[in-house]
């Protein structure tokens, strides 16, 4: 119940099914205070060699493992904090390393090509959706769940305060059934990271023109499908039929666009092409991070990214 009140829903839902799936399994009806650091690192282990769930041979890969012994350090930490316990056995346990790998980004010209041909398709968010993406570097979730009032096209400015993202309904505060887990899906609406995530952001003129028509476009959609009045969560991104685009559909939406030009890539890869673009401009790490957003970046003391460094259109020439 702690976890409920005090972490965001997706990160509590994240934290559920590690325990879940992979430690309660084998430590479930182990009492919590003879609990050992070498019962933890068997866990680990053996996740390593056989810890899939699909039935396919092998193991999990060292960044899942890394996730669980992550969640169960802080949940045993908790414990501690609480007199539950003397100390952390998971502190003495080591999770397998996590190879490096290096980031797949998508070249300027590649994102020119994506672009264009999300221009082209019939979707009546998956366009803009995309423009808007490569124009910020936007989270999947913070762009699925940015309401109308977030934006302000004749500033051109953008706020993402909140995401969409898809939980098991059983780990929300207000749930009265916590057997419920695992039955179904649903889509909620929460706070974005940290502030540093709904910094105001500008917008470069493409992205606010392609905003514009879509706003259009959608205001005929609602109309042609009878739905003249706002709805209670007024998203710039919907489906044909009016509801909430669901985060897993528009990352398999843009891999099938991706594909269709020849590419390999999901949502995540145009953060990565913005950063890399703005890093060819010249531009500050500080400018970087604060154009993504991240918690320890530098962004100005409004919360808007410098508007004396314009960012290059993703898939032009800087």
């Amino acid at each position: 119940m702690h976890v409920r009140i005090s972490l965001r829903a997706r990160t509590v839902a994240r934290y559920a099914a590690l325990l879940r799936d992979h430690v309660r399994p084998s430590l479930g009806a182990r009492p919590l205070k003879q609990l050992t650091p070498l019962e933890v690192q068997a866990v680990y282990d053996r996740l390593a060699i056989g810890g899939r769930r699909d039935g396919k041979a092998g193991g999990l890969a060292p960044q899942h493992i890394l996730a669980v012994h992550r969640c169960l350090h802080r949940a045993l930490a908790q414990a501690v904090t609480w007199r539950l316990v003397a100390a952390n056995v998971a502190t003495d346990a080591t999770p397998p390393p996590v190879p490096t790998t290096e980031v797949v980004t998508l070249t300027p010209q590649q994102v020119a090509v994506l672009l264009d041909a999300a221009s082209h398709i019939p979707s009546p968010w998956l366009g803009p959706w995309t423009v808007l993406a490569a124009a910020t570097g936007a989270r999947n979730g913070e762009l699925c769940g940015l309401e109308w009032a977030d934006l302000e096209l004749d500033a051109d400015t953008v706020r993402f305060r909140q995401a969409l993202t898809i939980i098991d309904p059983a780990v929300l505060p207000d749930n009265a059934d916590p057997s419920a887990s695992g039955r179904r899906k649903e889509l909620t609406v929460g706070l974005v990271k940290s502030a540093a995530s709904s910094a105001m952001l500008t917008l470069p003129p493409f992205a606010v023109q392609a905003l514009r028509h879509h706003r259009r476009q959608q205001a005929r959609l609602r109309l042609a499908c009878g739905q003249p009045q706002p709805v209670q969560l007024d998203l710039v991104f919907r489906t044909e039929r009016g509801t909430p685009v669901n985060p897993n559909h528009a990352s398999r939406a843009f891999a099938r666009l991706a594909a269709s030009v020849g590419l390999v890539a999901h949502p995540h890869m145009l953060r990565h092409a913005l950063a890399s673009a703005m890093a060819a401009n010249k531009e500050p790490a500080s400018i970087i991070a604060a154009q993504l957003r991240h918690a320890d970046g530098a962004p100005s003391p409004s919360g808007s990214t410098s508007t004396n460094s314009p960012r290059p259109r993703p898939g032009s020439p800087g």
